[in-house]
């Protein structure tokens, strides 16, 4: 389309460029001929005037007699004049001739010697010679009627001449022959005309014109040739956009596939089922309804791939899907979980009746024999299923449910289907209980902030990650899955996610101080923390305790958390990168990612998240997304650190991969403040 508009673009600048080379031409053309006009005018209106002071001259002796000769006859249209002819005393005969007659005679003497025509008219005349032809009277009707002098080009014999006329009006001595043809003086008598040839005059203009139609084609040429040298770049350019804008697609597309399917199934995976869940979670509010959410694990996968192949073991897993999806409803979804498992959500009417029977009917569906290949498959299944709003409103939550109910079904009944157990009293006075603590918490100083070390690809330390820790009544550690789900659906997470930045803030400050460098702290700031109004001031407020420098801290926000508002989240962060803080984006690759908010939003490094990493050296899937993940961060300049290292074997493969910082117990686990400080001499010390 880019490409089309940019034709029809050049297509028109084309034809203006032309019309305004057209235009102009003509114009210089038109103005040269009026100017040849003008000038065979001249020369007429002066040849007009010399022969109007002849006859003026004539006029003013009253006539001439002249000898009666074979050419010089008496004129019969003055029989009237009783003078006309006169004889001499001597024998002689002389005839008048009148000023009239005598300028005839004068016209066809000059009009046979030259090339131009001169005429004496009238549309009153005496004599039949005199009388007008068609231009002739039109003009003298003009005349009539006041004209000074007229004057057009017309044709004579299919030659262009410039024809002029001028009047000439009745005198005191006119009267003498036209007093009887009712002739006053002053009145119009008639008119002298003359037709100059034009021809002479265009050919002295042709010679220049030619010269001028040659400098307006090279002109528009010139005009053409940078139209098109335009357009070649313009095409070159908008080719370049588009191919770029396809790749980025492209790209965009393989990343949001690697990161939201199965690459072997084409499956759905848990993060965008946790997506899909969401939206389901708002029809089935408005509706009344309920969500069962099972994970399904096919017991024998392992057996099956290690006979045959991981092929036929996914082919078996869409089989399953399919059998699943025909059950389901069309807003339910199938997405694969692992290696061996599958996730559904079910839309159930009634919560209050649906019991591990319903789920035995769906299980009974599915372990029916598969063939495939000429070969017959018995899948063992084992379903565990959380139940939506009764055990758990969030996505991630109800499917972490639903894993424990498998891990009790594979515990006790191999072979079955279990519902998770937590009653809604159990699940409210658990909640209760977080929260009760949570807020004591904030003044007993049972919270506590840890540092995890991030090194770069050679093991040196660049920074650190601030984790937080809760140990409840000093006795035990609740882990911080349990109680930061509370602390946002209570509130409480705007306070604790202050004490949180202050701290860290502190301890970055203590780290510069001790060891005579910057170690820049990140910090988790939760969606509901980043988009509180007060979130700036408190940012300011921060930056403000002495010896604390924005270069100090790294502020790390999910994905889930910009996606809500991109116009409000671009303004926050622009704030953020103006004071100088670094900003990250945690867990990348579980959420919304997108090459497009990369190039929008004021980012300094991705973090690829250890569900990645977990099994880097043996899912392909992984280490084409994580390779992807990082060569996309390079091209848009941005840093990369994958967490959650534990071995060698993924250290050496995330380098290798291009990954720019680690993360992971391999360079130590979250310890306290003074802990750290170990951690980091004996880094320092190799």
């Amino acid at each position: 389309m880019k490409i089309n508009f940019i034709k029809r673009y050049l297509f028109i600048v084309g034809l203006v460029w032309t019309a305004i080379c057209v235009v102009a031409l003509y114009s210089h053309l038109l103005e040269d001929y009026r100017q040849s006009v003008a000038q065979a005018q001249t020369r007429a209106r002066t040849m007009l005037e010399r022969d109007v002071l002849y006859r003026d001259w004539v006029a003013g002796h009253g006539g001439v007699y002249v000898p009666v000769t074979e050419s010089a006859q008496p004129n019969p249209h003055l029989n009237f004049l009783p003078e006309r002819d006169i004889e001499t005393s001597d024998g002689r005969r002389f005839t008048l001739v009148n000023p009239s007659y005598m300028t005839h005679q004068a016209f066809q003497i000059d009009n046979r010697l030259g090339n131009t025509v001169s005429k004496l008219t009238s549309l009153n005349y005496l004599n039949p010679g005199n009388a007008p032809d068609e231009w002739e009277r039109t003009a003298l009707e003009r005349l009539a009627i006041g004209e000074g002098f007229v004057s057009d080009v017309v044709k004579i014999k299919d030659q262009p001449f410039v024809r002029t006329i001028r009047p000439f009006y009745i005198e005191e001595e006119c009267l003498k022959c036209h007093a009887r043809q009712g002739y006053q003086l002053g009145d119009v008598r008639g008119g002298l005309s003359i037709a100059v040839p034009f021809e002479s005059f265009l050919s002295g203009h042709w010679g220049h014109n030619l010269i001028y139609v040659l400098l307006f084609v090279l002109l528009w040429l010139s005009g053409m040739a940078g139209i098109f040298l335009l357009g070649r770049k313009l095409y070159t350019q908008t080719h370049e956009v588009i191919e770029s804008d396809r790749q980025r697609d492209q790209a965009e597309m393989s990343l949001d596939f690697m990161s939201n399917y199965d690459r072997r199934t084409n499956l759905p995976n848990r993060f965008k089922f946790e997506e899909l869940l969401f939206d389901l979670f708002k029809k089935v509010d408005a509706s009344g309804n309920a969500v069962a959410v099972t994970t399904v694990e096919v017991r024998n996968y392992k057996q099956i791939i290690d006979n045959f192949d991981h092929p036929v073991g996914d082919a078996l897993f869409k089989m399953i899907a399919e059998k699943l999806a025909a059950i389901i409803s069309p807003n339910d979804s199938v997405a694969r979980f692992g290696e061996d498992r599958l996730l559904f959500s079910s839309t159930i009417n009634n919560l209050e009746t649906f019991t591990e029977d319903d789920l035995s009917k769906i299980l009974k569906g599915v372990s029916e024999p598969l063939v495939l290949e000429g070969h017959q498959f018995f899948p063992v299944i084992s379903m565990g299923t959380a139940l939506y709003p009764h055990d758990a409103v969030d996505a991630k939550r109800l499917v972490q449910r639903s894993v424990s109910a498998l891990t009790y079904c594979l515990e006790e009944k191999p072979s079955g289907a279990a519902l998770f157990s937590l009653s809604i009293h159990d699940q409210a006075k658990t909640r209760l209980e977080i929260e009760t603590g949570l807020r004591t918490a904030l003044n007993d100083n049972s919270l506590a902030l840890y540092l995890q070390a991030q090194v770069d690809s050679a093991g040196t330390l660049i920074g650190a990650e601030a984790l937080l820790r809760w140990k409840r009544n000093g006795e035990e550690y609740i882990p911080p899955a349990e109680f930061i789900p509370v602390a946002e659906e209570s509130g409480l997470i705007l306070q604790i996610g202050e004490w949180v930045l202050q701290t860290a803030a502190i301890h970055a400050m203590r780290l510069h101080e001790k060891f005579g460098r910057v170690i820049p702290v990140g910090v988790n700031v939760s969606a509901r923390q980043f988009q509180d109004t007060s979130f700036i001031d408190i940012v300011d407020e921060v930056l403000s305790i002495d010896g604390v420098s924005a270069d100090m801290l790294e502020i790390e926000i999910t994905e889930s958390t910009f996606i809500q508002d991109i116009s409000k989240t671009i303004e926050i962060l622009t704030d953020l990168k103006v004071r100088g803080l670094q900003i990250a984006i945690d867990d990348f690759g579980t959420g919304y990612s997108s090459l497009s908010y990369l190039n929008r939003f004021p980012v300094d490094r991705l973090k690829i998240d250890m569900s990645f990493v977990a099994d880097i050296a043996t899912s392909e899937d992984d280490r084409v997304l994580i390779s992807l993940i990082a060569e996309m961060g390079r091209k848009l300049g941005l840093k990369v650190i994958a967490e959650g290292v534990e071995d060698e074997i993924q250290k050496h493969l995330l380098i290798g991969m291009g990954c720019d910082a680690l993360q992971g117990y391999l360079f130590g686990r979250p310890v306290p403040f003074d802990d750290f400080c170990i951690l980091v001499d004996q880094l320092r010390a190799g």
